[in-house]
């Protein structure tokens, strides 16, 4: 009797431990998954997000998680929402990625123009075959113009871009 009262014992702790951890695994967030992209801008994502693994759920804030998807500049849209995928907590992001560079043009008659691309390329990414990131193009204009003062120039100039997009990639002039 007393042995079949510990084996009863027992299986309710069990029981107990189990449901305490279920209870914990659904409050907290146990993966984040990126739909809609390369798996170079999942890993960006990733690393730039409001919320990581194991933070609590009742603290995720999906409009701030939305934003700083959208504010890195790779993005034309994104949505956040919690799902629940096979028992765990999953904060499920989906992107509809900018379209990717198909041609730099640069006009310039001070600075040869392919040191102006090899700059574009090596301090903002942003060259053929790239996603188009129009945060990094905006800075583009400041990097320029400070080329420019830097190569001796005698004011800043103002520097003008010009994105077209058509189906087979974005022309960036």
């Amino acid at each position: 009797m007393r042995h079949s009262h510990f084996i009863s014992l027992a299986a309710a702790l069990s029981v107990g431990a189990l449901s305490q951890a279920q209870a914990q695994a659904v409050g907290t967030l146990q993966d984040i998954q990126i739909r809609g992209t390369s798996d170079l801008l999942t890993g960006l994502v990733k690393v730039n997000l409001p919320v990581q693994i194991g933070d609590s759920v009742s603290q995720i804030n999906l409009t701030a998680v939305q934003l700083a998807v959208l504010g890195q500049g790779f993005f034309q849209r994104a949505s956040a929402e919690l799902q629940d995928i096979a028992g765990q907590t999953v904060l499920v992001i989906t992107v509809v990625p900018n379209a990717d560079i198909k041609t730099v043009v640069v006009k310039s008659t001070f600075i040869p123009p392919d040191r102006i691309k090899a700059a574009l390329e090596g301090n903002l990414n942003i060259s053929t075959g790239t996603t188009l990131n129009a945060i990094r193009v905006e800075q583009s204009k400041d990097l320029l113009s400070k080329a420019y003062r830097d190569a001796g120039f005698p004011f800043a100039p103002r520097v003008i871009t010009d994105i077209v997009e058509e189906k087979d990639g974005a022309t960036i002039t």
